[in-house]
């Protein structure tokens, strides 16, 4: 696809549905980089996930980098339930977005939203060393 005024407007607007998306699930502004990256920090039930709007790759595309502070839950959720991609190593869960027609961005964000709306759906992932503790400790009571 084209760079052209009309194609980065459809990607600013992907973009801001994105953003707005994510402050009405309650994620924090958490700036980290420069002008063309917008950064955020939501909590979900299987740990905190970083956030970044990429817009500087390959115009008019951009991705969002993700990644579970919280790596074994967010490696459980991704896996098991969404059986998507996710770095089992870093806990990074990114998207890319390089549109080959105008509908692309609208395509791309409605599976964004659809696997970010799924993990926001889920009960609370116990923690993996609480998952550890049970096991070999049965009887011992949470504090």
């Amino acid at each position: 696809m084209k760079t052209s005024k009309a194609n980065l407007s459809l990607r600013d607007k992907a973009i801001q549905e994105v953003v707005d998306h994510l402050l009405s699930l309650g994620a924090v502004p958490a700036p980290l980089g420069g002008l063309e990256r917008r950064d955020f920090r939501l909590q979900t039930p299987a740990g905190t996930l970083s956030v970044h709007i990429i817009d500087n790759c390959r115009d008019p595309g951009f991705w969002i980098a993700q990644r579970f502070s919280e790596v074994a839950n967010g490696v459980l959720f991704v896996k098991k339930i969404l059986t998507g991609d996710v770095n089992p190593h870093s806990g990074k869960w990114n998207y890319h977005c390089f549109p080959q027609c105008p509908d692309s961005f609208q395509m791309f964000v409605k599976l964004w939203k659809h696997d970010i709306d799924c993990l926001m759906a889920i009960p609370n992932v116990e923690s993996f060393e609480s998952r550890l503790m049970r096991h070999y400790y049965p009887n011992t009571k949470a504090v």
